[in-house]
């Protein structure tokens, strides 16, 4: 069931997380994206950055599920699309357990703009 909402005033905000993907699993609760890469600078004999290199560009992405009990999980290295992104490989599942709380799963997974999954 879709929930309606009334924006005053200017702007178009996005609510919630409907567009972060990977639902298959279960209920996203919230989710991160880093567009990041490496850098590189360099200097001059005194010490003074003269130029700088970016490269080697990546997205690191980190969501937070309430996990249904018969999904099928995603192990480390599996490619899954979240955040707006295809291909982020799966670097770690951390699980979680709280009082009164549903059981959690953190997913984080990384995607390199110049690798090409087989």
């Amino acid at each position: 069931m879709s929930n309606n909402y009334l924006v005053i005033g200017s702007g178009n905000p996005e609510f919630g997380t409907d567009g972060v993907g990977y639902t298959a699993i279960g209920v996203i609760t919230g989710a991160e994206r880093d567009d990041s890469g490496d850098k590189l600078e360099l200097k001059d004999r005194q010490g003074n950055v003269i130029a700088v290199i970016y490269y080697n560009d990546k997205n690191e992405c980190s969501i937070d599920v309430i996990f249904d009990a018969d999904a099928t999980l995603p192990v480390r290295g599996d490619a899954i699309n979240v955040c707006g992104l295809t291909g982020v490989l799966v670097d770690s599942l951390t699980h979680k357990w709280e009082n009164e709380k549903n059981r959690m799963l953190s997913i984080k997974g990384t995607r390199y703009a110049n690798l090409t999954l087989s």
